[in-house]
């Protein structure tokens, strides 16, 4: 007996193929700027230029966490097959990811 293929069966495998792939993203992005931060060189994104560099490595490293720690809960539930669960946790990172766009404007250098 194979599982019906309806809209939306469909639309729960999008939203989570979509949420892992928004995880991942921010956790390389925000990876790559740790490394390149600790290494004094060039940062990938302008955004957090005028933080310390203390300052910026501990922003990426909390998003870090909170990116790679949405991704293993959704894996979790994914694998043990909690729809509901997987649906809460699966739109939560995608809201942080949006809300996180719109507060690293907030680290342009705006000159006064």
């Amino acid at each position: 007996m194979s599982p019906s293929l309806n809209l939306r069966t469909v639309l729960y495998y999008l939203l989570v193929m979509v949420s892992v792939m928004v995880c991942v993203f921010f956790a390389i992005i925000n990876t790559t700027e740790v490394i390149n931060r600790r290494l004094n060189h060039d940062t990938l994104f302008s955004q957090m230029s005028w933080l310390t560099d203390k300052q910026a490595i501990l922003y990426c490293g909390i998003l870090i966490v909170v990116f790679i720690s949405l991704l293993t809960v959704i894996s979790f539930k994914f694998y043990h097959k909690r729809q509901r669960e997987v649906v809460f946790f699966a739109v939560l990172a995608l809201l942080i990811g949006v809300l996180m766009l719109f507060v690293d404007t907030l680290f342009y250098y705006k000159p006064v």
